[in-house]
């Protein structure tokens, strides 16, 4: 990890910034720099990610939005069939009648 995580600290509003750690909070760290963040900060995060750490978040990640996951699919060259967040809702919203 080369860069410090000082470059995403205004993504991090909501929590604590000085108890993220990198390594233990992965997941959450790319999440939101891919949620919230622009294109800046993707570059920065390939920085301190590997590209296979970010497509891996990508791919499992519950929390993202259909409009991020798409975006991302696109660029990082990733089959939308493999993103969880892209794929039909397991329950299917039913009829009342």
């Amino acid at each position: 990890m080369s860069v410090s995580l000082l470059a995403f600290k205004k993504l991090f509003w909501d929590v604590d910034f000085s108890k993220i750690d990198p390594v233990k909070n992965k997941r959450f760290v790319i999440e939101r720099v891919l949620e919230y963040g622009d294109l800046s900060h993707f570059k920065k995060l390939k920085e301190v990610y590997s590209l296979d750490d970010i497509k891996e978040v990508l791919k499992n990640s519950r929390t993202i939005s259909f409009k991020t996951a798409n975006f991302y699919a696109l660029i990082l060259h990733v089959p939308r069939k493999d993103i969880l967040c892209l794929r039909k809702p397991l329950i299917q919203k039913q009829d009342r009648f």
